[in-house]
């Protein structure tokens, strides 16, 4: 179609009488109305049964478009992990942790609740959104009053009622079976501010005894993906995205039956002697005042408190190659 054209000169071309228009647009009812037919569309006569019948394709303006497309950064590590230890577990001080309210009950009376029964906490006041932790292990500082113990996230709830000291809580999401005495703490107070929750690895600084203290699996030793828990913290200096290399004593010759190819005091001037061996990097994910967690990101061995030393990975120099 170019301006100008009607179905009424369609009909006079091709059907030698305008006044056949109304018959061309009665038998093609796919054009839905003859009065929103544009220049440049398209019209194709063809029979069908002996009858005009037209086909409408619209003409389709092409400019240039600008398409924004949400791009989300490259992040240091596995998002699903750093979730893990910034949402669902972490340490809190074991001072704060007394001050929390727990579950002393549920609708249906049983030790272990499922997501259809109301939780009862020991609590009086005006906060609505709840987590509810599983409390495991303690971290002992220096001062007592920086102890802090290893939370999990078991549950997400909502206060349903009140009634005395006592609030009923509606379980929302339910990640293991909620118990007697898991503490229940409001969501926003234990989750890793929006801000803090990327971030880019840098090298970490010479901390004096920097040591790991505890896996956060509760195991005995910690693999690539898991986490473990150090000795310093930011009063250290020690930020989230400190990274660090794992290393380990090389160990002196041994025959088969255990005893030492040298003397006692030739093994421990040995002992000194020998070179550390490269076993892996880990990089801290969240920093508290006496504690960190770190990730695992490399090791080509299991990671152990008793064999592991932390030192610095140097940063690359300018214009030069990247040492370690």
């Amino acid at each position: 179609m170019k301006k100008g054209d009607t179905l009424w000169a369609i009909s006079s071309l091709y059907l030698h009488s305008p006044w056949c228009w109304p018959e061309l647009w009665g038998k093609n009812r796919h054009i839905h109305n003859p009065h929103l037919i544009y220049p440049g569309d398209r019209l194709s006569l063809s029979w069908v049964d002996g009858q005009p019948r037209l086909t409408h394709k619209k003409l389709e303006k092409l400019s240039p478009r600008i398409q924004i497309a949400s791009k989300a950064p490259i992040a240091a590590i596995n998002a699903i992990t750093q979730a893990r230890y910034t949402r669902t577990e972490g340490l809190v001080l074991s001072s704060e942790l007394r001050d929390f309210p727990k579950v002393i009950g549920s609708s249906n009376g049983l030790k272990y609740v499922t997501a259809q029964d109301d939780v009862y906490i020991n609590y009086q006041g005006d906060e609505t959104d709840w987590a509810i932790y599983r409390v495991s292990q303690t971290f002992s500082a220096l001062q007592p009053e920086y102890s802090m113990q290893q939370v999990r996230m078991v549950a997400v709830a909502k206060t349903k009622t009140q009634n005395a000291d006592i609030t009923t809580l509606e379980i929302e999401r339910l990640i293991h079976e909620v118990k007697q005495q898991d503490v229940v703490i409001p969501l926003p107070s234990i989750q890793t501010p929006e801000h803090l929750q990327s971030f880019e690895p840098l090298a970490g600084i010479p901390v004096d005894g920097l040591a790991i203290v505890g896996m956060m699996e509760a195991t005995h030793y910690a693999v690539r993906g898991q986490a473990v828990v150090l000795n310093h913290g930011f009063v250290s200096g020690i930020e989230q995205g400190s990274s660090y290399t794992l290393v380990r004593p090389a160990q002196a010759f041994q025959f088969a039956q255990g005893e030492h190819g040298l003397t006692d005091t030739d093994q421990e001037g040995l002992s000194q002697q020998l070179p550390t061996i490269e076993i892996g990097h880990l990089v801290v994910i969240r920093s508290y005042p006496f504690f960190s967690i770190a990730l695992i990101t490399e090791a080509s061995e299991p990671i152990t408190r008793q064999t592991i030393v932390l030192i610095l990975i140097k940063r690359r120099p300018v214009n030069g190659p990247c040492y370690r």
